[in-house]
C-alpha cells in the first residue's frame, strides 16, 4: 500500500505544491530527479534489502523505478507550474 498508493500520492501533492509555489524557480525542476531516486530507494531500501539479505545475494535496484518517480513528479511540477502561471498572468491582467 506505501509503495504504491501513498508514496505515489504524496509525490504528486508536494510536486505540485512546489510547482505552485514556485520554490528554487528553474531549479525546482531538479527535484523531479530527486524524487525518482526516493521513489526507488523506498523500494530497494525496505523489500529488496530484505530479500538480499535474507537470501544472502545482493540484486541490483530497478533502474526503471526512477524514471517512474521521476515521471510522477515531473507530472505534478508541470501542473503545479501552471496553476502558477495563471495566477501570475490573472494578477498582472488585474486592475
Amino acid at each position: 500500500m506505501f509503495l504504491w498508493i501513498i508514496l505515489p500520492v504524496t509525490t504528486l501533492i508536494v510536486s505540485v505544491l512546489i510547482g505552485k509555489n514556485n520554490f528554487w524557480g528553474k531549479g525546482k525542476w531538479a527535484f523531479c530527479l530527486f524524487f525518482g531516486m526516493m521513489y526507488m530507494l523506498a523500494e530497494y531500501g525496505t523489500f529488496k534489502m530484505a530479500n538480499n539479505i535474507a537470501f544472502h545475494k545482493l540484486n541490483a535496484p530497478e533502474w526503471g523505478m526512477i524514471a517512474a518517480g521521476a515521471i510522477l513528479s515531473a507530472i505534478g511540477m508541470l501542473a503545479g507550474s501552471l496553476c502558477h502561471q495563471k495566477r501570475r498572468n490573472q494578477s498582472h491582467m488585474a486592475p
